[in-house]
């Protein structure tokens, strides 16, 4: 009745042993035998969901929008990086790397940072490309998954270069066959380098350590 329902619902959130009747009431007895045991697994399996989405989504989502924001205003906001790199930091609890690991991880964004500044202070890249790019390598550490990103972009970034000078050369013919580009891209000086990286990201990041392991981990 009522009353042995109630009780039951008492004592599975308390530490006595069911006895028969209560058992076939509340089958998962055995393993959720008190509250504290009920919550921590749920708040386990809550940070490990939360977890693999953002490490499968999260990059690969910032920088398409890093992508189209260059293409379509020729800049990259700082939030995007930002955010990126915002998103590196809170998932750490959960992913198991060891400090000599996350080491490696910020090394890996410091050392494409100085490079990119360096070209950045050459003209040769933008302010906001090597910010996306170095948000973007914290998420690879310094591994193999890092050095395909960087051969990817440089690959992509000089086929993007090539394109962007014969459109822009040849911007009166396109006008009149009707096909309408962003204006930003035909008369600014730079190049949106962040399409290269955007793509060379998507093409590398499945294989970086932290994707892997999330995926191995899901399974």
């Amino acid at each position: 009745g009522t009353g042995l329902q109630g009780e039951a619902i008492i004592h599975f959130y308390g530490k006595r042993a069911a006895s028969p009747r209560e058992a076939a009431l509340f089958p998962f007895w055995p393993e959720f035998s008190n509250s504290s045991l009920l919550f921590g697994k749920l708040h386990r399996l809550g940070g490990f969901f939360m977890y693999t989405w953002i490490v499968l989504f999260v990059p690969p989502l910032c920088l398409a929008t890093a992508a189209l924001t260059d293409f379509l205003e020729m800049k990259i906001p700082n939030r995007i990086p930002l955010f990126l790199a915002l998103c590196f930091i809170m998932v750490l609890p959960f992913s198991g790397l060891t400090l000599p690991e996350i080491a490696w991880h910020v090394a890996a964004a410091m050392i494409v940072f100085a490079t990119c500044f360096a070209l950045f202070a050459l003209n040769v890249m933008g302010g906001g490309d090597a910010k996306i790019l170095s948000a973007a390598s914290l998420w690879f550490g310094f591994n193999a998954s890092l050095f395909e990103f960087l051969v990817f972009t440089g690959y992509l970034g000089g086929l993007l270069t090539i394109a962007v000078i014969l459109l822009r050369a040849n911007w009166d013919k396109f006008a009149t066959v009707g096909m309408k580009l962003p204006q930003t891209l035909m008369v600014a000086k730079k190049i949106p380098y962040a399409i290269a990286i955007g793509a060379a990201g998507l093409i590398a990041y499945p294989s970086s350590p932290l994707v892997v392991a999330a995926i191995q981990s899901s399974n």
